[in-house]
């Protein structure tokens, strides 16, 4: 009997990184690293692992956060020196 394909942990914890990352500025950092980590695994796995979706979700959701928060920090720093 086939097991049916499962969704990758790894996939599902980079998405709790996410809002994690409210709390924590690195959260948002391993959420990335995870949600590339996952897609190469459900990509190289043949079909037993899902959740490639959610992986990309997480990348670019956790992506924003960094980018918006690295916004952030220069615009204070550019804004304290003037």
């Amino acid at each position: 009997v086939p097991r049916p394909p499962r969704v990758d942990g790894l996939a599902i914890a980079a998405l709790l990184c996410a809002p994690a990352g409210l709390l924590c500025f690195l959260s948002p950092v391993v959420g990335v690293i995870l949600g590339l980590v996952a897609r190469s695994r459900i990509r190289s796995s043949r079909g037993g692992l899902t959740g490639a979706g959610v992986a990309l979700a997480a990348v670019i959701v956790c992506s924003l956060m960094v980018t918006t928060a690295a916004a952030f920090f220069v615009a204070s720093r550019l804004l304290r020196n003037a």
